[in-house]
């Protein structure tokens, strides 16, 4: 009997058992401007690009005492936060053809100004203002819209505040004189003596590989294409390290936290682009007052430096 019965329990269960849908028989609805895949089928993405939208706030003004919400801003923006006006009554756009827009503004630890404001469609009330360098310091502005109706008439919106937040990188405080901004220029050439140096290595390879191939000649031009590339080798691992370090101090002067040693650390690379660079190109480079030579040009024995071409004209020397 248990056998029966289990036979029977197995045979009706058979009958109950319906198969479920596999997911490749169900129809799913298409999303759009997203990217997900359904049976190996790939789906576009919405690609969206910044515009004026992002960083201009959106103030419109109705009327004379609407009051205008308070707006941000920050020291470290350029020709990147201001204003997108609209100038309206009951709601409709006004026709401003004709009419000049200001921001008039004052910081509260000094300093004032009237900014004009560009027309995007005058005939719609419909100016931009961007907030000028001299304004984004740090603190509070107090502003107001004018408008300039003819030349006896002025209005314009209620005063209004805007918060200027500080860049949280100073350069002007992170080295003293102009060295911040030589070093900046430092790391820039550096990175370009790197990219020409390793150009140079894969011109002398392929140069190199061509000698290996031909009939004639072949030991001296592979001899002469090796030792070119083992030099420009060499100059792209100097180029390397020192844009490393360069690097790694710009780091720290971004944090406020360079020292003597980072500083000393960011001289000495600086002469090693200087000999890169007029190395790399075979001419003189001046460079923070010091000059630089390709060998090639000069040889150095102690303090002393003596140039293979020169003319001396008075007090006036000049290097060929």
């Amino acid at each position: 009997m248990t056998t029966y019965s289990t036979r029977l329990l197995s045979l009706s269960a058979a009958r109950a058992y319906t198969p479920r849908p596999t997911v490749s028989s169900i129809n799913l609805p298409k999303q759009r401007d997203t990217e997900h895949t359904i049976n190996n089928t790939k789906k576009r993405r919405l690609h969206v690009t910044i515009n004026e939208s992002w960083y201009l706030d959106e103030v419109e003004i109705d009327n004379a005492t609407k009051h205008v919400s308070d707006l941000n801003a920050n020291a470290g923006d350029h020709n990147g936060r201001g204003i997108a006006l609209s100038i309206t009554h009951n709601g409709q756009p006004v026709d401003t053809t004709g009419m000049s827009v200001y921001l008039a503004w004052g910081h509260e630890y000094g300093g004032e100004g009237l900014t004009e404001a560009v027309a995007i469609d005058s005939s719609k009330g419909k100016w931009r203002i961007l907030y000028p360098t001299s304004m984004q310091r740090r603190g509070t502005v107090l502003a107001r819209v004018m408008i300039y109706l003819n030349s006896s008439a002025i209005t314009g919106s209620k005063n209004f505040r805007i918060f200027v937040d500080v860049d949280p990188v100073d350069g002007n405080t992170a080295l003293s004189d102009n060295d911040f901004s030589v070093f900046l220029q430092a790391v820039v050439d550096l990175n370009t003596a790197k990219k020409n140096a390793e150009a140079s290595t894969k011109a002398a390879n392929d140069a190199a590989a061509k000698a290996n191939s031909s009939a004639s000649n072949a030991d001296a031009a592979t001899s002469a294409a090796t030792s070119a590339a083992s030099q420009a080798q060499g100059a792209a691992s100097n180029a390397s390290a020192a844009a490393s370090t360069a690097l790694q101090i710009a780091n720290a002067v971004a944090s406020n936290n360079a020292g003597d040693g980072d500083i000393a650390a960011l001289k000495g690379n600086v002469d090693k682009l200087g000999n890169v660079v007029a190395e790399l190109s075979g001419t003189y480079l001046v460079m923070d007052e010091s000059l630089y030579t390709p060998t090639a040009k000069a040889t150095a024995s102690g303090d002393a430096a003596t140039m293979k071409s020169s003319t001396v004209s008075g007090e006036q020397a000049s290097l060929t």
